[in-house]
């Protein structure tokens, strides 16, 4: 099981960035991380690659969170594959009609997978709207988990 322990985290942030340019700096903080732009959200990070199965599987499941509880929670996917050119995602996107934020930014992404410990596909985390972190799901993971974990956190 993955732990993010603040001593191991480079006090650093990561800027993520969507192919539209649009950014989103994540800050560690003690016990997790800060979204910008998400602040008061709970927020499920995503990391997976278009070719992996069970990730393409989660994508209609994180599409129906993120449209379900919008106001309290977003997601965001950071592609981990290298040298994927702005075509094949937006294509990827547009196939599967993610209609949250995927940052395509490389080198940010893959950093951050090194300090959030993924050791494989899918690989997710759930932070509360303070940052803390939640929960943690290694590989697939069943959409009523990930929802009642999202309920008890936006405290429904």
């Amino acid at each position: 099981k993955a732990t993010i322990m603040k001593d191991e985290v480079k006090n650093e942030t990561i800027t993520l960035k969507d192919i539209n340019g649009k950014e989103i700096i994540e800050t560690p903080i003690e016990k997790g991380f800060t979204f910008s732009d998400f602040e008061n959200k709970v927020v499920l990070v995503n990391f997976f690659a278009t070719w992996c199965p069970p990730c393409k599987a989660e994508i209609p499941h994180l599409i129906e969170l993120k449209n379900k509880y919008s106001d309290k929670f977003n997601v965001i996917s950071v592609l981990l594959e290298e040298n994927k050119s702005p075509a094949e995602v937006s294509s990827f996107i547009k196939e599967h009609k993610i209609n949250y934020f995927v940052s395509t930014e490389e080198s940010a992404n893959f950093e951050a997978a090194k300090i959030f410990g993924v050791k494989g596909f899918p690989t997710m985390f759930l932070f509360d709207k303070d940052g803390k972190k939640i929960a943690f799901y290694p590989g697939a993971t069943p959409a009523e988990i990930i929802e009642q974990d999202i309920l008890k956190t936006v405290g429904k």
